[in-house]
């Protein structure tokens, strides 16, 4: 909802509701009649400098707005009331998100002023979605001759007006203003470095502000395209357009020619901004892929499912040992994939990427190639062998080689292993699908514990703060709303007891008491989880020794 805000001293004790009198007088009004013409006129309207009015989803918005008024000779401009009223195009008067904002007038000569102040709004509290439209603006002056003086000196009392004393001038068609929604556009091109001639895949995600939940969301069913610059170049080529999914997702494909940049570019609409990506640079190398005496799978490609007959069996595939991949806010994060197949011909090679979406086709928000350009292959009989390959994740936006994989924070948990292996007789055997792999945003937690030391019996206080791993802004930030233990191992013995379970804080603040009893360490641990059970990694604090005397 819009917010009816005062950017100037208002005379009296102008309530608004007396602004809609004027059209419709209270039915409880003691007085008839209708405010007499004020010969105002209104010109050279500007709002924002012309432009649209823009909010993401958090801090607050200023916009300035001004126009000119012309008066006759003699009017007192300090002793009335000026305004602008935005009013949605074909909005009716009563429409919730009619905004009417005060303004304050300096004379520039004996019949014109300059008049103008400011628009602030906070997005999500004084804006949800349905305030992002086009608005017409119109501007209204009051002189209240003294009708709006309160009663009895109370502020809060509306005064009894007298319309018939009351002048008024308004005038509307001065221009429209638009109220848009935040977009942003995240982009990834794969595989870096790739062979010239190869497939480049081009990954990335078109999202907006949520005025109603301050979060961004995928926009679907958007036009964006898919623009390349030649290294050393200063212009952006567009490659082809591509279609947002439900998710909002990006996804297309381009022949590797020259070293360059990739980057998408949305147009926006009339509720939405437009944007572009930050560019991706991706180096394209004349180097031959190594394979041997078998051509290799074609690494850092996606490739579909493939199942022929008698073709290569898989047994096994483990990512990580097995274990969830924690990354961090900045640091790369390298792991390992082994793909165990069978063949009567034996096997030659496998492929590996990891995909994060709905569909591996049509549908992909994020994607990690591997890192070799064939397998390190070992045969364990003349039919079977373990493959291993790695992968590297690398977080953020601004990452020191690139725009990471992980270039957005909603890439954090399960993704799905794509494995293709091809046996020595060439037979080749793919599942976009083989399992899944949770990735998540690491977490961390610190810990005190006073006072150091303290007579036994007495109130020990132990505070720490949990945080965790932003992708996109390269930093930790705090992590609320989320159940940590606070565990205690006396002095001397190896297991770790329960104490408590305290909850964080907006700012991921942690806070228990407990009682001192005998010499020993305290840590904080979370398990991970929360809402977020798949997004989050667990971790724990360091130990906190305290002496108890």
């Amino acid at each position: 909802m819009l917010a009816r805000v005062t950017t100037a001293a208002v005379s009296g004790a102008l309530a608004l509701t007396a602004l809609a009198a004027p059209a419709a007088l209270a039915a409880d009004d003691p007085h008839d009649g209708k405010p007499y013409a004020l010969n105002f006129k209104y010109s050279d309207v500007k709002v924002n400098n012309g432009k649209p009015i823009v909010a993401g989803t958090a801090g607050s918005v200023s916009a300035p707005f001004s126009y000119t008024l012309t008066h006759p000779a003699g009017a007192d401009l300090q002793d009335m009331d000026h305004l602008l009223t935005f009013a949605p195009v074909g909005a009716a008067p009563d429409d919730r998100r009619v905004q009417h904002i005060w303004a304050s007038c300096e004379a520039v000569t004996a019949t014109v002023a300059n008049c103008g102040g400011s628009i602030y709004f906070r997005p999500g509290h004084d804006l949800d979605n349905a305030d992002a439209t086009t608005y017409t603006i119109s501007a209204v002056s009051y002189d209240w001759n003294g009708q709006n003086d309160p009663v009895n000196g109370d502020l809060e009392e509306p005064p009894p007006i007298d319309w018939d004393k009351v002048g008024m001038s308004e005038q509307s068609g001065l221009g429209t203003v638009k109220y848009q929604r935040l977009a942003k556009l995240a982009v990834n091109a794969t595989p870096e470095p790739v062979t010239k001639g190869r497939t480049i895949t081009v990954i990335g995600k078109l999202t907006r502000a949520n005025w109603d939940t301050h979060y961004y969301g995928g926009i679907a069913g958007q036009y964006v395209k898919l623009q390349y610059k030649k290294q050393g170049t200063t212009s952006w080529t567009t490659l082809k357009t591509v279609k947002s999914s439900a998710t909002g997702a990006l996804s297309a494909t381009t022949t590797a020619t020259y070293d360059g940049y990739y980057r998408y570019s949305y147009a926006g609409a009339t509720t939405t901004t437009g944007a572009v990506s930050v560019a991706d640079h991706v180096d394209v190398t004349t180097q031959a892929v190594p394979g041997g005496s078998v051509a290799p799978v074609v690494a850092g490609q996606r490739f579909g499912d493939l199942a022929p007959e008698n073709g290569p069996v898989v047994s096994d595939v483990t990512v990580h040992g097995g274990k969830n991949v924690l990354v961090g806010s900045q640091s790369a994060k390298t792991f390992s994939v082994s793909v165990t197949a069978s063949h009567p011909s034996g096997i030659a090679d496998a492929s590996v990427y990891l995909w994060r979406g709905s569909n591996s086709v049509t549908d992909v928000e994020g994607l990690l190639p591997q890192n070799e350009n064939a397998a390190t292959c070992t045969a364990t009989s003349d039919t079977t062998s373990t493959c291993k390959l790695t992968v590297t994740a690398r977080p953020g936006l601004s990452n020191p080689e690139g725009v990471g994989d992980l270039f957005a924070d909603y890439l954090a948990g399960s993704w799905r292993v794509a494995v293709q292996v091809k046996a020595k007789d060439t037979t080749v055997t793919s599942n976009t699908s083989y399992k899944g792999v949770k990735i998540q945003r690491n977490t961390a937690l610190t810990v005190n514990a006073s006072p150091e030391p303290i007579a036994k019996g007495r109130t020990l206080t132990v505070t720490g703060k949990l945080t965790r791993a932003d992708w996109e802004t390269g930093t930790y930030g705090p992590l609320a709303g989320q159940w940590v233990n606070l565990e205690f191992r006396k002095k001397g013995a190896t297991e770790w007891t329960l104490v408590a379970q305290t909850k964080s804080t907006s700012t991921g603040a942690l806070k228990e008491t407990t009682t001192a009893t005998a010499d020993g360490s305290y840590r904080f641990v979370y398990e991970g989880g929360g809402y977020n059970i798949n997004t989050n990694g667990p971790s724990v604090s360091r130990e906190d020794a305290v002496d108890v005397q």
